[in-house]
């Protein structure tokens, strides 16, 4: 039997080596397997001298790196930080920015409302003191006018007189042609009233452009103050007859009585199916709006202008504004023309007829028309020759209606100057002796023309046909040189002049509307003007 182990039963010391003298082979062979197992848990130096090598060569590798990716963490989130800050300061500025350009659009709309807001205040003031001037301030201001008048007319005899001394070898004079007088062009005084002579003269002279305007300018103004004239050639909120066209600008029809005016409207209405605002159209709306006739379908907005009452409210309505009406047809002109504003202008346009043949039609229609406020059947007892030499009849109505003075007031030259002015700039001119050549330039010139609708054209010729004619009634004439005609003439000088003036403005704006079919039509005052003298010369 194996002898027992030695310490059996308790725990050996670690230092225990068995020995030879323990006389026990399994005391041998245990001995030899503890030192093999001591040998291999101890690691040997060069174990350990690699593993140190290893740590402390990672060391050196890794902890460089280690320290370079702690600073650029610490640098990317610096940059992070760097850029969160510019994002902000970029948008705070964007906001910023963004919101000086919105102060500044208000500033702007301000500014531009102020202007408009001023140019309206100062209109009402010119008004205003065009009628105080009238009211109160006549005597003075005639006064005033008649020492300018003399002062520049002493002016115009001592330059005529040494010119004639410079020019008396040469034969020449100086003149003032009627054509001159007729056409007047701002460049050197001559719209402002001076007429040609003294514009000549005081150009030859050399007399700044400048003293000479300003001298028309200031007789104009106190000539105007002291007869209460109102110039809407001058007016922005009317459109010249060579501006070019908008969106918002209404074709305006100053209808003339017994001058064909019935037809005009007649044909736009059914013939060319516009929409209307006219007389006797009102109704108790508080907004303007487009009715239509159940019988005729021809349409209407709902305003009066046969009334300066019934302006006035179109006028509060904002019918211009308003878009609806495709031809606006009134008489009082002045009231017409506050219906516009310098962005909705209204364009004019009117028919006209020789006054002594409208003086008399108007004579015998006054008679039987009871549907007129002008109604009055006591002419029928009286002749023609009776009423043409009485005071009963009209007397220069158009240039009294052009230079706002239908209520009175005496009329002379400077009136008639200015009522040439406002048709020349602000009129497209038509004849009623010749209707079917005035309604083509009307239809051009407003964009109405259409050669390819058969049945308006059929319509515009039934119109303009003798058979076709409306609101006209049958009646003697007056032989011209008659006493009649005499006395109609004596009391209408001014609108027979005027009228001549229609008959060249006629012929002239037959060449400036074909260069606006062109083209090439002139697009300013004066280049108007040389176009159409240089067009009515060559004729």
């Amino acid at each position: 039997a194996p002898l027992p182990l030695p310490f059996s039963g308790r725990r050996r010391p670690r230092d225990y080596q068995p020995s030879i003298e323990d006389g026990s082979a399994a005391a041998m062979t245990m001995s030899g397997t503890i030192s093999r197992r001591r040998r291999a848990a101890s690691p040997s130096p060069r174990l350990l001298l690699a593993v140190t090598t290893l740590v402390v060569g990672c060391a050196i590798l890794f902890l460089p790196s280690l320290t370079l990716s702690r600073r650029a963490n610490r640098r990317l989130s610096a940059a992070a930080t760097a850029g969160a800050a510019v994002d902000e300061t970029v948008h705070s500025t964007s906001i910023r920015s963004a919101r000086d350009r919105m102060r500044a659009v208000v500033a702007g709309r301000a500014a531009l409302n102020k202007v408009n807001n001023n140019s309206n205040e100062e209109e009402q003031r010119h008004r205003s003191l065009q009628r105080s001037s009238a009211e109160n301030g006549a005597p003075m201001a005639q006064k005033a006018a008649s020492i300018m008048g003399d002062a520049a007319s002493n002016i115009a005899k001592v330059v005529a007189d040494t010119n004639r001394a410079r020019s008396a070898n040469a034969g020449r004079k100086l003149v003032s042609t009627t054509a001159a007088e007729s056409h007047l062009d701002g460049s050197d005084g001559r719209r402002l009233g001076l007429g040609s002579t003294l514009s000549d003269a005081a150009t030859s002279a050399g007399i700044p452009d400048s003293v000479v305007g300003t001298i028309g300018s200031a007789l104009n103004m106190l000539a105007g103050a002291a007869n209460g004239v109102r110039n809407i050639a001058r007016e922005r909120q009317l459109a010249e007859v060579w501006d070019s066209p908008t969106l918002y600008d209404t074709p305006t029809f100053w209808h003339i009585p017994k001058a064909g005016g019935t037809t005009v409207i007649r044909y736009y209405a059914k013939c060319r199916g516009l929409v209307e605002a006219r007389g006797g159209k009102a109704d108790d709306a508080n907004a303007v709006a487009v009715t239509e006739n159940t019988d005729t379908g021809n349409k209407f907005v709902n305003v009066d202008t046969s009334s300066p009452d019934g302006l006035r409210r179109a006028r509060e309505l904002g019918l211009a504004q308003s878009g609806l009406a495709d031809i606006v047809i009134a008489q009082n002109l002045h009231e017409t023309a506050d219906l516009y504003t310098p962005e909705y202008r209204g364009r004019f346009f009117s028919l006209f007829r020789h006054p002594i043949d409208r003086a008399v039609s108007l004579f015998y229609y006054r008679q039987i028309a009871h549907w007129e406020p002008t109604y009055n059947p006591a002419l029928k007892k009286i002749s023609l020759e009776d009423y043409a030499n009485s005071h009963g009849g009209e007397k220069n109505w158009m240039v009294r209606m052009l230079v706002n003075k239908e209520n009175g007031g005496t009329l002379d030259r400077s009136d008639l100057e200015i009522a040439k002015e406002v048709l020349r700039r602000k009129f497209v001119v038509g004849l009623m002796s010749d209707m079917a050549e005035s309604l083509e330039r009307f239809d051009r010139y407003f964009g109405w023309h259409d050669p390819a609708n058969a049945e308006a054209m059929q319509c515009k010729d039934e119109l303009t046909s003798k058979k076709g004619a409306v609101n006209s009634n049958k009646h003697a004439s007056a032989e011209e040189g008659s006493p009649a005609w005499e006395g109609l003439a004596r009391h209408n000088e001014l609108d027979l002049e005027l009228y001549d003036y229609v008959l060249e403005l006629w012929e002239a704006q037959q060449h400036i509307l074909e260069m606006q079919r062109d083209g090439s039509a002139p697009t300013s005052d004066g280049a108007v003007q040389a176009q159409a003298e240089e067009a009515v010369a060559t004729e």
